[in-house]
């Protein structure tokens, strides 16, 4: 909780740097980075350890070197903001695209420009730094790890796909940014921005700098625009609050820049009604700002605390006692969280499994406690899961299989709570623990066929009972390998039976796994006609591919241990009951 706290003083002290370089008096430079350090979503990320605050460092960092670029041409400053413009690209997703802004207008100037020649070589220079920092990590999140929705094809695709809701993201943008109630005060920021912007609009034409800082503080609404057309269900102001931070930090900035522009402004006479009007208006708000602000910290009884304000006096209170805490604790008790953290057997699977078994066009539905929705796994699940929409689920009526069908709910994941007995509508398929799972829920027989590595080879057994195929789930960190065998009856079955999977290298027994269908969790008895049933099978495989090795299914009556006879297995090799096939080269 430190590194936020620190985060937020480095961007503080790189603001007010900024300022005096630019030619800001002493108190003027100290005030308006006052009015930034109480920016209300800026000190509520400043006490949440996530990657916020961080991003806003090095979109802030690089556009303030830029834009002294623009002034003096000085190589190191354009080095260094490209460097750090690639830093941004591994804080967050969207730090690719806010990298875009600053192309974009050494694009327009290098067009423009009496000296192209220095202008193409510094926009290669940026351009070619950025992607230097951002390459390896971005091909390796899109070729290695399983995270690779982001900024993909699919995705651009859906942004066209969803044009026609602009409209309503262009009103949830206005309402974001003119909601006293949400944005405190600081919902005055960006009209006198606006204003200040048009009156002096002659600066913002001529010069490279200040038209840069124009043109990147409204880009930066791009990244969100875009998300918001992929992902329109996240449609909140809560949300926006969350992605519009940096938005908000730029165009303070912006405001800051014009406002030192107008206090050293020789073209107006102190008596000249603008330079009047324009003093007036930066007084009023700074008034506005910052005592609003400062008597809601003294006074918190007086004022009500809209959703994203936190008062400053907390964070260093905060901050002293994260201090002494980390003080006291001997260096292994420093480390353990880590280890804790490291060795969590419970996240990562539940989102990889979900992921492995349920199709690319169905969605997720996350079932919690009430009142546990802002835990890590729902804070990150919208970019985490591999559908293209997560419900959280906390009422267990939501459950219903028709609920579930409506909303096209493929699998259900349950967090931190735990289901009774035939409470999940699907069936169980993986178990982290009490309270941590994951069950799939087949809305149809073509929906089981579409699942990822799914294997169509069907199985005819006596009854009326067939298996439609098998998905292989490989090994989840230090877990075993899973068959997901899908099963369908066309009529009722009157007595239980024992599901096996056996696993054999040439004549050697290598594993095995007999269960009632579903982990226990559905026999056979309660087989519906026509409905799909997912059965798991854990086996505990030492090696990712067993030597000449072939895995055999079977049912078995458990208190005559009689096999049920098979009618019917063509891709599979026949022996006493029961059918084999090679184990699967690339699962």
């Amino acid at each position: 909780m430190l590194l936020p706290a620190l985060f937020y003083a480095v961007v503080l002290g790189i603001f007010y740097s900024a300022l005096r370089r630019y030619g800001g008096p002493r108190s003027l430079a100290l005030g308006l980075t006052l009015g930034l350090a109480f920016t209300p979503n800026l000190l509520f990320w400043s006490q949440q350890f996530y990657a916020e605050l961080s991003l806003v460092y090095y979109v802030m960092t690089s556009l303030l070197l830029l834009f002294f670029y623009f002034r003096d041409e000085q190589k190191s400053r354009l080095i260094l903001a490209g460097l750090i413009a690639g830093l941004a690209t591994q804080t967050k997703t969207e730090g690719l695209l806010l990298a875009l802004p600053a192309l974009l207008v050494l694009i327009l100037r290098a067009f423009s420009t009496s000296n192209q020649r220095s202008a193409w070589i510094a926009l290669s220079i940026y351009a070619g730094l950025v992607a230097l920092v951002c390459a390896p990590w971005f091909i390796y999140r899109r070729v290695i790890t399983p995270y690779a929705e982001n900024l993909s094809v699919e995705g651009g695709w859906r942004v066209i796909q969803n044009l026609s809701l602009l409209p309503s993201v262009a009103a949830t943008f206005i309402e974001w940014l003119s909601q006293p109630g949400y944005q405190n005060s600081y919902f005055l920021v960006f009209p006198v921005t606006a204003v200040l912007m048009l009156v002096n609009w002659k600066r913002y034409a001529r010069e490279w700098s200040a038209g840069y800082l124009a043109i990147h503080s409204l880009a930066l609404l791009t990244p969100y625009v875009l998300f918001l057309m992929a992902e329109p269900h996240w449609l909140e102001l809560v949300r926006l609050g969350r992605y519009l931070l940096v938005f908000t930090v730029a165009c303070y900035t912006l405001l800051a820049l014009i406002i030192v522009d107008v206090s050293s402004s020789t073209a107006y006479s102190p008596g000249h009604w603008l330079w009047l009007s324009q003093r007036l208006l930066i007084l009023v708000l700074f008034g506005v700002l910052v005592m609003f602000e400062l008597a809601a910290d003294l006074w918190p009884g007086h004022l009500a605390s809209p959703p994203f304000t936190t008062r400053p006096f907390s964070l260093l209170r905060q901050v002293r006692d994260e201090a002494r805490g980390l003080l006291s604790l001997s260096p292994t008790q420093r480390l353990e969280p880590f280890h804790i953290a490291a060795g969590h057997p419970q996240y990562g699977p539940l989102i990889q499994v979900a992921r492995a078994v349920t199709p690319s066009d169905e969605n997720v539905a996350l079932w919690v406690q009430p009142g546990n929705t802002d835990n890590f796994l729902l804070q990150r699940s919208y970019y985490l899961l591999y559908p293209s929409k997560v419900f959280i689920l906390s009422d267990p009526a939501e459950l219903a299989l028709e609920h579930l069908q409506s909303k096209q709910i493929g699998a259900v994941i349950v967090y931190g709570r735990e289901p009774k007995p035939g409470e999940l509508p699907g069936q169980m398929i993986f178990q982290a623990g009490p309270g941590y799972a994951v069950a799939r829920v087949n809305l149809s027989v073509e929906s089981a066929r579409r699942a990822p590595g799914f294997v169509d080879a069907p199985i005819q057994f006596d009854g009326g009972i067939q298996l439609l195929g098998y998905q292989v789930v490989p090994p989840l960190l230090d877990g075993p390998t899973r068959v997901i065998l899908n099963w369908q009856t066309t009529r009722p079955i009157a007595n239980s039976y024992t599901i096996f999977v056996h696993v054999f290298s040439g004549d050697e027994f290598v594993a095995q796994h007999d269960s009632l269908p579903a982990l226990g969790q559905l026999p056979t008895q309660f087989w519906a006609p026509g409905r799909v049933v997912i059965d798991a099978h854990p086996l505990d495989l030492t090696a990712e591919q067993p030597a000449q090795a072939r895995f055999c299914i079977g049912l078995y009556d458990p208190a005559t241990l009689d096999r049920l006879k098979i009618t019917l297995a063509d891709e599979y090799v026949l022996d006493n009951d029961t059918a084999c096939r090679p184990w699967p080269v690339s699962p």
